[in-house]
């Protein structure tokens, strides 16, 4: 069954969808930079590259 949508709902799912992608990279980059910062611990740097 296909279902349409106006442009209001396509516009707030097209906000929602921005908004996890902004929050995603913003997760990976936060990610990146405590990576160095437990490079002594093998396997906590071990798990945050899995992460990524």
């Amino acid at each position: 069954m296909v279902v349409t949508l106006d442009d209001t709902k396509r516009s707030a799912i097209a906000t929602e969808l921005a908004d996890l992608k902004a929050l995603q990279q913003l997760l990976i980059a936060n990610e990146e930079k405590l990576i160095p910062a437990v490079s002594s611990d093998k396997e906590i740097s071990d798990r945050l590259n899995d992460f990524l």
